[in-house]
This record gives C-alpha cells, sequence and structure tokens, in this order.
C-alpha cells in the first residue's frame, strides 16, 4: 500500500507539470519555439522546485559539478549547436523551406534547443527521484530496472495522444529510456549527466537524420 502510494505521489507531480504546460501554457501559444524562453523558465522553476523540496534524495545520485564536468556539458552542447547549424546551412535554407509546420523535432530552431535541453532536465531530475523512492535508493538488478521501465511507459500514455506516428514512437521509447536512465543513474557516478546526453541526443540525432537523408528510416518514428 505504502508503494502505491509512491506511485500516486510522483505520478501527480508528473502529470501536473505537463497538464500545467499543455492546458495553460500551450494554450496561450507558449510552446518549445514560441516565446521559448517563458517555456525555458517554466521548466527552470519546476527543477528548482523539485531541487529544493527533494535535495537530499537528489544528492543521493548527483554529485557536485567538477570543471571537468562543466567541460563535458559544454562540448556536448556545442556539438549539438554545430549538428543545428549545420543542418540549417547546408541543407534546410539552401531548400527554401517552411518548417513552421512541421513538428519541433524536425524543425531545427536553436529555440527549441533551448527550452527542450530544460524540459529533459526536468525530466532526469524527476527521474532520480522515483529511484530513490521507489526502489529504497537503487534499482538492484535487472528485475528492478525493466519495472522502472514499465513506469516510464505507464506515464508517458497520454503521449498517444500527439499526432503522426511520434506519441507511439514516444510511447515505446520511454521503455527504453527508463531502462538506460535507470540503470546510468545508479551504476555509474555521472549517470545523471550520461542519461542526459541520451535523452537530448536522441532529439537532435533524430531531426538531423531526417534532414541528411534518411527521412525514408525515420519517417515511421516522427
Amino acid at each position: 500500500m505504502k508503494f502505491l502510494g509512491k506511485i500516486f505521489g510522483l505520478s501527480l507531480i508528473w502529470f501536473g507539470v505537463w497538464a500545467f504546460f499543455i492546458e495553460v501554457l500551450q494554450v496561450q501559444g507558449i510552446d518549445y519555439t514560441n516565446h521559448y524562453v517563458i517555456t525555458t523558465v517554466f521548466f527552470m522553476l519546476v527543477i528548482t522546485g523539485l531541487s529544493s523540496a527533494f535535495k537530499n534524495q537528489i544528492s543521493t545520485f548527483v554529485e557536485k559539478f567538477t570543471q571537468r564536468d562543466l567541460l563535458m556539458v559544454s562540448i556536448f552542447s556545442a556539438v549539438m549547436a554545430l549538428i543545428y547549424f549545420l543542418v540549417n546551412t547546408f541543407v534546410i535554407n539552401p531548400l527554401g523551406i517552411d518548417v513552421s509546420t512541421y513538428p519541433f523535432l524536425l524543425r531545427m530552431q536553436e529555440s527549441f534547443l533551448v527550452s527542450k535541453a530544460f524540459e529533459i532536465m526536468f525530466q532526469q531530475t524527476f527521474f532520480i527521484i522515483c529511484v530513490y523512492y521507489l526502489f529504497n535508493k537503487n534499482v538492484a538488478g535487472w528485475k528492478n530496472i525493466l519495472s522502472f521501465g514499465i513506469f516510464t511507459l505507464v506515464l508517458h500514455i497520454p503521449v498517444l495522444l500527439v499526432p503522426n506516428s511520434m506519441g507511439k514512437t514516444l510511447l515505446l521509447s520511454s521503455f527504453f529510456a527508463g531502462v538506460i536512465f535507470s540503470y546510468c543513474i545508479t551504476k555509474f557516478k555521472k549517470g545523471f549527466l550520461y542519461s542526459f546526453f541520451i535523452h537530448y541526443a536522441f532529439y537532435v540525432l533524430l531531426g538531423a537524420a531526417w534532414w541528411l537523408g534518411f527521412s525514408e528510416y525515420v519517417c515511421f518514428l516522427i
């Protein structure tokens, strides 16, 4: 019963954040590219709130940032930005395509890079808290890791409302994401960073693959 209570409480936080973003902010025309600064600030505030309320739980898995960590984040961010720049400069702009009607993932806009980064940071922070409470600070063995994958899949069921194939892609990938993230977070000292890199790169590389001639191979995902 206590375990179910934890799941219910964590689910309330998750769905509450997304409900506000979708039903309040997006209704006002605020999303990942339009008024993206507001979206970024929103997720920053959520991250700050979670970090303050669950400081001890999060510190179990996240060490203090070092100069090496900052260097890793800087290099990673530069590579992701470079990919966007190259795709826009040598593919999208020469074709003169209006990407405003495309899914956010395919628009390759710098504003998406910024707002999506903080949205993903919120998710990773939330997953750390979940790992702490659902598995007594640690995911031990593949049984727990797979269970966490199922948990993240259930949390993502509402994405089926997303049009086209993207909803199904996000739902199915959420299971594997839960498995990978929980493993990284609990098995590596820098697991939080690694899981963030994987999560972020998924969106950037998938979008880039579309424009670089691999659309026939990834179209079923979008």
